[in-house]
């Protein structure tokens, strides 16, 4: 009994620091989410099918824009952060933030443009100002809170980041109420509110990484050398989880479309069971890849998977009431979808799961093959699914798109374990 109690003890010891960082990033992304669902009811009361359809469209590519945006360069930084020696850390992470500045006023321009382009020749039924500007600008500014939060995360402060999570949701809360609530500003309330909070918290985040303005080119070209396969594979993933939006809105029924996002709305607020524990453990991923601790690395993964799945599976189980609930009685018919869609986020897990273990191993120009390949087959995927069963066909094809990228993955790492050995370098 004895030797039992000092294995459990010896147990929880040992890993203590994973309770108390999980504790903190679990803590900061639930209550974030938290915050976001007490006023959906309120916000769902000063919305409408128009307004749903609008920001759910536009919403669908961010996943497209964000690459574009950042050129996935802050992965670098999360990637190699072990590998670098700690008097290099503070130039790579000045480096970081002045090319993300240098990167987002150019690409930014470019992809308002290419947008614009787009919207005329597809004949978009949604108006393009000033959705899009708010779109593509709250992604530039954003990239700069992305960073902050890999820096917090990678250096296990976890309290400077849920601080940084929670204020800047606080104050989203406040923008989306005073836009949406009070002005009834609809949609271009919602959107602009995103954008107002992206701002100031990018301005924030862009001062407190740069510790003095410092750019070394040949971390830059690094950087982009590591990043650029990353920036298109990221591109790619519209193909899994956005380009659905854009055949959807083809079928010109708004009010389904209306429900279809709010379904989809609702299903993204599991995320925050996902993004915990993501989030506490991602770096470990890349240190156990680090020092080729096969068995360590599969039991982490194994362990994200399964803790995700099961608020997954409850939400499933009473989605109906929820539903009714989050919406105000408004949008209950958004649960058949929402019960569907919540399903997305098991699948996703453990997609990105595996991905984070190609990259880590140093697979990037592979891990983009392979979603090249998988782009190609989930765009007549959708195409199939929505023609056959509409939005309906959508959302299961949420569901599999991401399932089959994961099973892809999984046979690519048995390969190259088995065949070769990973691509670990120091810098």
């Amino acid at each position: 009994m004895f030797e039992i109690r000092s294995s459990i003890r010896s147990y929880f010891t040992r890993y203590n620091l994973y309770f108390q960082t999980a504790s903190l990033y679990f803590f900061a992304s639930f209550f974030s989410a938290l915050i976001k669902i007490m006023i959906n009811p309120l916000l769902a009361k000063n919305l409408s099918y128009d307004d749903y359809a609008i920001v759910g469209y536009f919403t669908s590519f961010s996943i497209l824009f964000l690459p574009m945006l950042s050129l996935s360069i802050s992965s670098y930084y999360l990637r190699n952060y072990y590998l670098i020696p700690d008097e290099k850390r503070e130039s790579v992470l000045n480096t970081i933030t002045i090319s993300l500045l240098g990167i987002g006023a150019v690409t930014s321009i470019i992809t308002l443009v290419g947008f614009f382009t787009y919207y005329r020749i597809a004949n978009v039924s949604f108006p393009f100002w000033p959705f899009a500007f708010f779109t593509i600008f709250q992604i530039v500014f954003n990239n700069f809170l992305i960073l902050l939060q890999i820096h917090y995360r990678i250096k296990r402060e976890a309290k400077k980041f849920a601080k940084l999570t929670i204020f800047s949701s606080l104050f989203w809360v406040t923008s989306a109420v005073l836009f949406v609530v009070v002005l009834k500003f609809g949609a271009t309330g919602s959107m602009g509110a995103n954008l107002l909070v992206a701002f100031i918290f990018g301005i924030y985040c862009f001062k407190k990484m740069l510790t003095k303005i410092e750019f070394n080119f040949k971390i830059f070209k690094d950087a982009l050398k590591f990043s650029w396969p990353l920036a298109f594979s990221a591109m790619l993933w519209y193909f899994f989880s956005g380009i659905d939006r854009v055949f959807l809105e083809k079928l010109d029924d708004t009010q389904s479309f209306a429900l279809y996002n709010i379904g989809l709305s609702l299903s993204a607020a599991l995320a925050m069971f996902y993004k915990a524990i993501l989030q506490t453990f991602e770096p470990d991923i890349y240190k156990a890849i680090a020092e080729n601790k096969i068995k360590k690395l599969a039991k982490i993964i194994f362990g994200i998977v399964f803790i995700n799945a099961l608020p997954v599976l409850i939400f499933v189980l009473f989605a109906k009431p929820i539903t009714y609930i989050l919406t105000a009685g408004r949008y209950t018919d958004a649960a058949d979808f929402a019960r569907i869609l919540a399903l997305q986020n098991i699948s996703f897990v453990l997609f990105y799961s595996v991905i984070t273990v190609i990259i880590g191993f140093g697979y990037t120009k592979s891990e983009l093959g392979l979603r090249i390949v998988g782009a190609i087959i989930c765009f007549f995927l959708y195409k199939f699914l929505i023609a056959k069963f509409g939005f309906y066909g959508a959302a299961w094809g949420q569901v599999v798109s991401l399932l089959l990228m994961a099973v892809l993955g999984v046979l690519f790492i048995y390969f190259i374990l088995k065949n070769k050995k990973p691509i670990i370098e120091s810098i």
